[in-house]
């Protein structure tokens, strides 16, 4: 109320003067015949007032008309270009989220990965550069004024992605020692030959065969497939902990910079209010 009044204050004090306080001191100049015979009175005096008292009303109602219709153009602009700016980044963080959903590899190697371990290195080794690369392209739509208000989500989205990386990467390397163990077989056979019949590979052949049973030695398929459920299990987590969380985060962080779009779109209504950077 106090603020109201210091910003009001002045003006009310000119109007009471202007519609009060002036016919008053006209109608008292003419009575007592303080001031020189006219060939009016009081009365055309006043009407005379209040004929330009009418018109500076008229202008000014319509000065205040266009000001605030201009405010209003310029709220409506405002709110216009920063929904569709923050819808934008919205869509690009929700597509980004999409990408790092560490269900995804686990549902396209569950089925498949065992039987074709090429597949399912492609897959996770494609889940790893959409973690990398996740918020790479929201730098073209974020200024040094926007950066700050989705900060801590992006934090969280880099964190996330730290952490997954690591199983990622064993994931790698025990779909790799599958893929050496179908070809363990094949690795003994060229080398007996080899023993029987020298000269008959490469040696590049030869030394990739040895590399697949030096890989592959004292090691049984049942632990390869045991350590690639127990990464599985820990993608599953990581879901629940921290990508559920992730995307709960998204929201409330959208719905505060909504809310904050709303209310500078209103406060630009204000009188005095300077437009928004």
């Amino acid at each position: 109320m106090t603020k109201f009044f210091q910003k009001f204050g002045l003006v009310f004090l000119i109007l009471i003067f202007a519609i009060i306080i002036i016919p008053i001191i006209i109608n008292e100049a003419y009575k007592h015949e303080v001031i020189y015979v006219t060939m009016w009175g009081a009365a055309d005096v006043i009407s005379y007032y209040g004929t330009i008292l009418g018109a500076t009303a008229t202008a000014t109602a319509m000065v205040v008309t266009i000001f605030f219709t201009r405010k209003q153009i310029y709220r409506d602009s405002y709110l216009k270009n920063e929904k569709e700016k923050w819808e934008k980044i919205e869509a690009i963080l929700a597509d980004a989220l999409d990408n790092i959903n560490p269900m995804q590899p686990w549902l396209d190697t569950m089925d498949t990965g065992f039987v074709d371990p090429n597949t399912a290195i492609q897959k996770i080794q494609k889940y790893q550069i959409y973690c990398r690369t996740a918020i790479d392209k929201l730098n073209a739509h974020l200024n040094i004024n926007d950066y700050p208000k989705i900060k801590f989500l992006i934090n969280a989205i880099g964190n996330f992605t730290k952490e997954i990386e690591p199983i990622c990467q064993e994931e790698l390397e025990a779909y790799s020692l599958i893929r050496y163990f179908n070809h363990k077989i094949k690795a003994k056979e060229t080398i007996e030959i080899e023993k029987n019949i020298p000269n008959t590979f490469s040696k590049e052949d030869l030394e990739f065969c040895e590399e697949i049973l030096n890989k592959t030695n004292n090691i049984r398929m049942q632990d390869i497939l045991h350590t690639i459920g127990q990464l599985n299990k820990k993608m599953i987590e990581q879901y629940n902990d921290q990508y559920c969380s992730l995307l709960q985060l998204k929201g409330s962080t959208f719905e505060q910079i909504n809310m904050e779009i709303q209310e500078n779109a209103d406060r630009i209504l204000h009188i005095w209010q300077k437009k928004i950077m």
